[in-house]
């Protein structure tokens, strides 16, 4: 095994997996100045360290009766690819005590605990929550990424997801980019936000249905992982607090201050506050630019 690949970034992006999952890794085997691909299929019973530089996992499967492991870097080069083929359920990191189980007494169940909800209007015309059991790869496909087996709830918009797709295409086509500024959060756990605003004031998401505004949180990272997709395309991400910040918004705030009342003034200042202050939208609002990698526009990022 050539040790000094072994420890050099992985430029491939391995999907989301854990323990109890069976995977499928396709390694690159040196043979001279030949290379080939071997694929090593099993549990995984361990992974260390998330995803950074020093990161592994142990994969164990059953072969001739025989146990055997192995431990693969993380970001080794020589990981050609990974495929998760079977979620398992599983309520421990580290799975040694399959080590001494053999046949069906070491089977992981499968993980397939995930529902889709759905809105349900009753004969009195009244509107309820209602789940239907679904496999969770479907979503997948739809989304080309897996996702996280550590998630226990994942909110997207399938139309919205589509849209972002066309216009990313667009713009691998024709240049430009696209400016995304709205509420949201980014990092990999998702989060139920779905919420409905009634009389300025939070209502019940079901309640007063077509006069009640119902709405959630933009996750800006299932947006990154979309737009990474494409081999043509950048991203610039940022609070809304620094991107204002950036434009001059404070020295706006200055301009429009000169000659002005003091209640003027004190009324632009709270204005200003309420945008950048990061107890109120300077951090709950994100701001991301989607554009083709050769343009340099840069401006508040």
């Amino acid at each position: 095994m050539q040790v000094d690949k072994l420890f050099q970034t992985n430029t491939n992006e391995l999907p989301d997996f854990g323990p109890g999952d069976t995977v499928k890794v396709n390694f690159k085997i040196k043979e001279g100045d030949r290379e080939r691909i071997q694929a090593f299929i099993g549990v995984v019973i361990k992974r260390d360290n998330g995803n950074g530089p020093a990161s592994n996992f142990t994969v164990r499967r059953i072969a001739n009766g025989i146990g055997i492991e192995r431990v693969f870097p993380y970001n080794s080069p020589l990981i050609d690819s990974l495929e998760v083929t079977r979620r398992g359920s599983v309520r421990r990191s580290r799975l040694y005590y399959l080590r001494g189980l053999q046949g069906r007494a070491a089977r992981i169940k499968e993980k397939n605990n995930w529902f889709e909800k759905y809105v349900l209007f009753t004969n009195n015309n009244k509107a309820k929550f209602i789940k239907k059991k679904i496999k969770i790869q479907s979503v997948e496909k739809k989304l080309k990424f897996n996702i996280s087996n550590r998630h226990d709830f994942f909110e997207y918009s399938p139309l919205g997801v589509q849209y972002l797709k066309n216009i990313i295409k667009i713009i691998e086509k024709e240049n430009g980019g696209l400016l995304i500024l709205d509420y949201g959060y980014d990092n990999e756990m998702t989060k139920n936000t779905l919420q409905a605003i009634y009389n300025k004031k939070y209502s019940r998401v079901l309640e007063n249905i077509g006069n009640s505004d119902i709405t959630y949180n933009i996750n800006f990272n299932l947006f990154r992982k979309i737009a990474q997709k494409f081999k043509q395309i950048a991203i610039n991400f940022s609070t809304q607090k620094k991107f204002l910040t950036e434009i001059g918004i404070k020295q706006r705030a200055e301009i429009l201050s000169k000659n002005k009342t003091f209640k003027e003034k004190a009324d632009i200042y709270y204005r200003l506050k309420r945008l950048i202050d990061e107890k109120e939208m300077g951090n709950l609002f994100k701001v991301m630019l989607i554009k083709k990698n050769n343009n340099n526009f840069q401006l508040g990022f």
